[in-house]
């Protein structure tokens, strides 16, 4: 399932239903933290609160979009994380979140722990689309 992406950035997975090899060796990609490091990216918190800055200044909307993650993988999270992502999110000031990693999803809809496969993108694009034109 690992791939380059095709030419333009796009890579379509037509790969569904992962099964706990693959989700495990995604977790393992993400959460293996090396022992003299700290197991949160706390530069990127602070880059996003200068993109929001920027965006401000610039009158430009952003949207932080958490897409779904698969049940396995999701269970298998420190609560640790989640309490960051909802901090930094709060410390957004002018950011638009769309959250859909609450939504239990279809492994049909996942190509691995964390991306969607095709059908599960053409899901969701629909649903960010419809979240970013219709706001409620």
């Amino acid at each position: 399932i690992y791939m380059e992406p095709d030419w333009g950035g796009i890579s379509k997975f037509s790969t569904s239903n992962p099964d706990s090899t693959i989700i495990e060796i995604g977790y393992q990609d993400q959460f293996n933290v090396v022992s003299d490091e700290s197991p949160y990216a706390f530069e990127q918190v602070i880059y996003l609160s200068k993109i929001d800055s920027l965006c401000n200044a610039n009158d430009i909307d952003l949207f932080l979009v958490t897409l779904p993650y698969h049940s396995l993988y999701s269970s298998k999270i420190d609560t640790s994380y989640s309490r960051l992502l909802d901090q930094t999110i709060e410390g957004i000031k002018y950011a638009r979140h769309l959250c859909f990693s609450d939504i239990d999803i279809l492994p049909e809809f996942m190509s691995d722990g964390t991306h969607l496969n095709s059908k599960g993108s053409d899901i969701y694009s629909k649903m960010i689309n419809d979240a970013i034109c219709n706001p409620e």
